[in-house]
């Protein structure tokens, strides 16, 4: 059902992300209160994808297909509106960070969106 090098890939890919977001933005003090906190949602939301694919990758049968199938579809629908929210933050965020990371954010939500990680028919 999995390509499991996708999911890996997902997996780094929003880990790249939390990393750059925790080290560029987050423990800055270059940025005030609503971006940080903004930037800190960002990170929970990869934290997130980056700990339930790893736990899928460790223990398939115990975490179970449908169960991150059901994770993935959710966490496509959160970054979809944090990249279409109208205060344009996400921007924001992302230009503050360094090592690329916009470009993973956007490999992880085309993933995401397009659901790259599945086996090809």
């Amino acid at each position: 059902m999995f390509n499991l090098e996708r999911l890996e890939a997902l997996k780094t890919n929003a880990l790249i992300v939390r990393n750059g977001l925790n080290e560029s933005v987050i423990t800055t003090s270059i940025y005030t209160e609503p971006t940080i906190a903004q930037a800190i949602a960002v990170f929970t939301a990869c934290d997130a994808l980056v700990s339930n694919v790893d736990d899928y990758l460790t223990a398939p049968e115990e975490y179970g297909d449908r169960n991150l199938d059901l994770f993935l579809q959710g966490m496509h629908y959160l970054f979809r509106s944090i990249w279409t929210d109208k205060i344009g933050y996400c921007s924001v965020v992302l230009g503050g960070c360094t090592h690329g990371v916009r470009g993973h954010f956007g490999d992880m939500t085309d993933s995401l969106k397009e659901q790259l990680y599945y086996e090809e028919a």
